[in-house]
């Protein structure tokens, strides 16, 4: 598995740990929280550990989140773990 630095790998183990279910589907929604720094800094208000599902009253406008493609365009080594 390729991870875009650190942080990324440690976030996506650490929280695959305590996920309530591991399967392909979580493992990726997972996996692509932990690329951005935005998401990893606000994962449990974007998902439910719980529940196991996203949050769907999560207001990304509320963190100041960056558009996806304007990440795109700052981290070319993301770009080229999406492709």
């Amino acid at each position: 598995m390729v991870f875009a630095n650190e942080e990324h790998e440690k976030f996506y183990y650490e929280k695959l740990e305590q996920a309530r279910y591991q399967d392909c589907c979580h493992k990726a929604l997972i996996y692509i929280f932990g690329i951005s720094e935005d998401t990893r800094n606000h994962f449990s208000q974007i998902y439910d550990m719980k529940s196991g599902y996203i949050k769907t009253d999560f207001n990304v406008q509320t963190f100041g989140f960056k558009p996806y493609h304007s990440l795109l365009k700052q981290n070319k080594k993301v770009t080229k773990l999406l492709k």
